[in-house]
């Protein structure tokens, strides 16, 4: 993607983490580490940890400390996952944990991470994809540094940048915007074809689950797969209002990686949710449909 918000750190060698790591336990049970990521040359804003090879027997767990809250994972979350974007220490590190209930054997390898940071365009040439950005997450900056913008985006030649909680009670754009999301992922740029940190906007749809047009990531999932996720989560609420925004910036006529435009790929992620919503409805009607007598 263009938009650049970090880069991607690889560690020789690898870090393994738990009880088979032949280091001994720092408390009964626990495996404790103090991760150091590398400094940014412009500043670190946040960190996201990649764990491989995952082996959790029993019960056991791993842990790690977000700053505002904890990541905890288990068997259940496979051997392959990423953490949620990490507020560094006041030392300039993680914690991470391996914790044993039932077992003490396990481990899990920390290979790699992705590290937010301000960043410049590869494309410096043309104005209208030329841009910094400022991944400020945790807003660590007072005030915030607002990034120069690619002007291939813009209507106009300034953006006029409005808060959410100023609109009018009742108003629409109020109830959309709660399942308005950022997420943040690791992604082939499209001008140097290097690994970057990147982000896009989504629509949160379940507690673990975005819905995004696709043109920020590879591929996509087909209705059947997105039922079959979602099939064990709480039943939505009847009514909803619904805002459909499509990106029509000149980006979105560039290859997606996957064969077809971005344009195209926004607009099989648009069927993709009308399908969903026109499926809801019709379950809906079937089950508030009344019994005939036999």
């Amino acid at each position: 993607m263009s938009h650049r918000i970090g880069t991607l750190q690889v560690l020789s060698p690898t870090i393994t983490i738990g009880p088979d790591s032949g280091s001994p336990a720092t408390s009964p049970g626990t495996w404790l580490l103090k991760f150091p990521p590398a400094p940014a040359p412009t500043g670190t804003r946040f960190v996201i940890l990649h764990f491989t090879s995952a082996n959790f027997p029993a019960s056991n767990s791993l842990e790690v400390d977000l700053g505002y809250d904890t990541d905890v994972f288990t068997t259940t979350d496979g051997p392959d996952f990423w953490t949620r974007p990490i507020k560094l220490a006041a030392d300039g590190t993680v914690t991470i944990r391996s914790l044993t209930n039932g077992s003490t054997n396990g481990h899990v390898l920390l290979g790699e991470y992705g590290r937010g940071e301000p960043m410049e365009s590869v494309n410096i040439t043309s104005p209208e994809r030329h841009n910094h950005t400022n991944p400020d997450l945790f807003l660590l900056d007072s005030p915030y540094v607002e990034p120069s913008y690619e002007l291939r985006g813009f209507c106009s030649t300034t953006p006029n940048w409005e808060n959410i909680a100023a609109v009018p009670p009742g108003d629409v754009r109020a109830t959309v915007a709660q399942s308005v999301c950022i997420f943040v992922h690791v992604e082939i740029n499209e001008d140097n074809h290097q690994t970057d940190l990147s982000s896009c906007t989504g629509t949160l749809i379940a507690p673990d689950m975005v819905l995004c047009a696709g043109h920020c990531v590879n591929g996509y999932l087909s209705i059947t797969e997105v039922q079959r996720d979602i099939a064990a989560t709480p039943p939505l609420a009847i009514k909803r209002d619904v805002m459909m925004v499509l990106d029509r910036s000149g980006s979105m006529s560039m290859d997606a990686g996957t064969g077809h435009t971005k344009i195209e790929e926004a607009r099989d992620a648009t069927s993709l949710f009308v399908q969903l919503i026109r499926l809801f409805a019709s379950e809906m009607r079937t089950a508030r449909r009344p019994a005939i007598p036999a």
